[in-house]
């Protein structure tokens, strides 16, 4: 069960990486720049630190805004039990209201976003967290035969392991009035 979940997730996480831009692309193209800038921030969770989260590309492409400041954050766990908080949190300008933070928590810390992105505030990003909006994607993968990776029997488990995983949101510590997530069927 274990080698099937890694395995499906990094079937998954390939899956993904293919549709995905630079992000220095995104950032500078006619779409982005061409949005509808919303009041407040936007904080979309992202494992790729140079790419354009799938999310905030979907998000963009239906909805045609953006919010003055967008951050791309991704959650890294350290190779030791703790990181103390003045170095659990890095922040990144791009340009046009786009940061990129990194979080870092040691493998038996507590992982909670609304409480590392407090720590932003010594590096220049001032966030309202009781009017931030999280953007969660949400993956459903799609079984199927033209993927080759896994045994089709093993991909509905891991299909079935990923609709009963604990909910980002809950794992992350971020309030649930707050949460929008959006799905996106991935085969593999």
């Amino acid at each position: 069960v274990i080698s099937t979940w890694c395995r499906g997730r990094e079937l998954l996480r390939r899956q993904l990486a293919t549709a995905r831009a630079p992000l220095q692309t995104f950032v500078r193209s006619r779409q982005a720049r061409k949005a509808v800038r919303l009041p407040g921030t936007a904080v979309f969770l992202t494992r790729a630190t140079n790419e354009t989260p799938p999310i905030l590309a979907h998000h963009l492409a239906h909805h045609h805004v953006l919010h003055e400041q967008v951050v791309l954050l991704s959650v890294v766990r350290a190779n030791q039990p703790r990181v103390a908080a003045r170095d659990r949190l890095s922040v990144k300008s791009i340009g046009a209201g786009f940061f990129q933070v990194r979080v870092c928590y040691g493998f038996l810390q507590r992982r909670h976003i609304p409480a590392a992105l407090r720590l932003a505030e010594r590096d220049g990003l001032v966030i309202d967290l009781d009017r931030v909006t999280y953007y969660l994607g949400h993956e459903t993968p799609i079984p199927g035969r033209r993927i080759p990776g896994m045994a089709v029997w093993r991909e509905r488990l891991y299909a079935f392991l990923a609709r009963n995983a604990q909910r980002t949101a809950t794992f992350y510590g971020i309030p649930a009035q707050q949460v929008v997530e959006l799905g996106i069927e991935v085969e593999f």
